[in-house]
C-alpha cells in the first residue's frame, strides 16, 4: 500500500514507508529496519539519550548502504554528530526547522501535524515531509481523537508537500488511505509487530 500511495507522485526525499522507533516497544529495531525497502526511512525517537545515540549509529551503519535514510527525532545535535540523514521535529518543536536547515542544507526535515493549524504553520517552514497523526486510534496516544480518512484528506495541502499517515495503521485499515492523497505510511507497531 505504501508503494502504491507513493507511485506516480512528484519526487519526494522519502519513499512510501517510514518506520518510527519507540523505546516503549520491545523490538529489534535494527532487524526491523533491515527489512525496509530501499528509499524508506527510519525515525529514531527513543527518549533515553544513550540508547537513542547507540541506536542511531547502529541504524546508520546498516541502513545507509541499503538506501534507507535515518532521521533523529527532536535532537538536531545528535543528528549532526552522527551524520544522520535528517531530523524529525514534533509539532511543538516545528519552529526549529529553519535552524535545522541551516545546520545541514541537505537534511530531510519532517514534522508532526495533528490538525489544520499545524499544517498551515508547517507549510511556512523549510520542512520536507509532514506526518499527520493519529490516523486511527493507537496505543501510543490512548484517547487521542483519530483523524480518520475524511479528516486526514482535508488536511492534505496538495501534491507539493508530502503527507504521511501515522498512527494505528495495519494491514486491515491501510486500504482506507487510498482516496486521501497521502504519499505514504509511517508505522510503529504496524511494522515492528507484523
Amino acid at each position: 500500500m505504501a508503494r502504491r500511495l507513493n507511485a506516480g507522485a512528484p519526487s519526494c526525499p522519502v519513499g512510501g514507508l517510514i518506520l518510527m522507533t519507540d523505546d516503549g516497544i520491545d523490538a529489534d529495531w535494527v532487524e526491523n529496519a533491515t527489512a525496509l525497502p530501499r528509499g524508506s526511512a527510519v525515525i529514531v525517537r527513543h527518549r533515553d539519550a544513550q540508547a537513542r545515540e547507540r541506536l542511531v549509529r547502529e541504524l546508520i551503519g546498516c541502513c545507509r548502504p541499503r538506501g534507507v535514510r535515518v532521521l533523529v527525532a527532536d535532537d538536531a545535535s545528535l543528528a549532526l554528530r552522527a551524520r544522520a540523514d535528517g531530523v524529525h521535529l514534533p509539532e511543538r518543536g516545528m519552529m526549529q526547522a529553519p535552524g535545522a536547515r541551516r545546520l545541514r542544507r541537505n537534511w530531510v526535515i519532517s514534522t508532526s501535524v495533528h490538525g489544520a493549524a499545524s499544517v498551515a504553520r508547517a507549510l511556512r517552514l523549510p520542512v520536507d515531509v509532514l506526518l499527520a497523526s493519529p490516523f486511527m486510534p493507537t496505543r501510543s496516544h490512548p484517547g487521542a481523537p483519530a483523524l480518520g480518512a475524511v479528516r486526514l484528506a482535508s488536511l492534505i495541502p496538495g501534491r507539493s508537500m508530502p503527507v504521511y499517515a501515522l498512527g494505528g495503521i495495519d494491514g486491515a485499515n491501510a486500504g482506507r488511505l487510498a482516496p486521501t492523497r497521502v504519499r505514504g505510511i509511517a508505522l510503529i507497531r504496524g511494522w515492528a509487530g507484523a
